[in-house]
């Protein structure tokens, strides 16, 4: 009988659905490419939901992938694509040029070639270059292999660690799987506008997720109709909209 009922429920659509999931988290770390050279390829991301300082309450992180260095720009509420694209000129772009590509938690972008059509130039070596430039560019060559070792090295321990809580899954093209989406929704910049906000909570429940009982609301979105509300954790809403007051305790 166990084994009928252990069948029954893998098979049961509305089982796997809504039952709380018992194994490691599916797919093994997958680090991204180590970038070749300084200022090709950058990472992207906003930080929201600060205390405003002289009108200014979030702050556009970009971060060369190679070295760390960074650029930390203060944005006010509504910013558009074409008040991030200025920033990113004026801040980024007019002292380093065009990277080869943006890494953003929303996709990876080559904007550089899909400007120009081609390649970023590369720095080369030439026979009729002084000696001193020529150390130089050594001196630099070695420095860049020294970041990349550096970063292999720390890449391969989070790695490890991050693949102690997840399992290594197979898929074959044509396969059906369960997707699950993204617990809340996020601010973000999309077509020039900023995505929705919660507005006012209709309900709250109490759900079982690793034999925890974890708090959910119902939250209404602004812009959007009553039927788009969205169950979603409290923890998650208070923290990632935490000037949003949900009025339950």
């Amino acid at each position: 009988m166990k084994l009928s009922v252990k069948e029954l429920v893998e098979k049961c659509d509305t089982c796997q659905r809504c039952k709380a999931k018992n194994v490691s988290l599916p797919g093994l770390l997958h680090p991204l490419a180590i970038p070749e050279q300084a200022r090709k390829s950058i990472s992207m991301d906003f930080i929201e939901g600060l205390p405003k300082s002289q009108g200014k309450e979030v702050i556009l992180v970009i971060v060369d992938r190679l070295t760390k260095y960074n650029h930390f720009i203060a944005l006010t509420h509504p910013y558009t694509t074409d008040k991030v694209a200025m920033v990113f000129i004026e801040n980024v772009y007019k002292l380093h040029g065009l990277p080869e590509d943006i890494v953003t938690d929303r996709d990876k972008c080559t904007p550089f070639q899909a400007l120009f059509g081609y390649p970023p130039p590369m720095m080369a070596l030439r026979a009729s270059q002084g000696t001193g430039e020529r150390d130089w560019l050594f001196e630099q060559e070695e420095m860049i292999s020294v970041l990349k070792d550096n970063l292999r090295r720390a890449q391969d321990r989070m790695k490890q660690q991050a693949d102690k809580r997840r399992s290594e899954r197979s898929l074959q093209v044509g396969d059906w799987v369960y997707l699950m989406v993204q617990p809340y929704r996020q601010i973000s910049v999309a077509e020039g506008e900023m995505l929705a906000h919660p507005m006012v909570v209709l309900n709250k429940r109490l759900v079982k997720r690793d034999n925890k009982a974890v708090t959910q609301i119902l939250v209404q979105w602004a812009n959007l109709p009553k039927e788009s509300a969205t169950w979603e954790d409290f923890y998650h809403i208070t923290h990632q909209f935490p000037t949003f007051d949900p009025g339950i305790n």
